[in-house]
């Protein structure tokens, strides 16, 4: 799966996993990044996934990528996501 959506920071360690187990982002500012992973929720850390600690924070830069990437800088259409601090990526339906 093409990632480019994602700050390459972030693309980076995606990448790395494997894409048919990767079901879900979530992006929450000041968050831990969450991946719905082989039917798990689990944080995104610089290793790969984790469930306790040394995870990645999402920060309002990584969010301002990601909506500027599909919105193609157009934000009306995620006004109310915004507000809310939050952006989920469903990456494909689960089965």
């Amino acid at each position: 799966m093409n990632y480019d959506f994602l700050p390459i920071s972030i693309r980076e360690i995606v990448s790395k996993l494997n894409g048919e187990q990767l079901y879900e982002i979530r992006l929450r500012i000041g968050q831990p990044i969450m991946c719905k992973y082989g039917g798990k929720y689990c944080c995104l850390s610089k290793n790969g996934l984790t469930i306790l600690d040394d995870f990645i924070v999402c920060s309002k830069e990584d969010i301002d990528y990601v909506v500027s990437y599909f919105t193609k800088d157009s934000l009306y259409a995620y006004n109310d996501n915004i507000k809310k601090e939050r952006f989920y990526l469903c990456l494909k339906k689960q089965k």
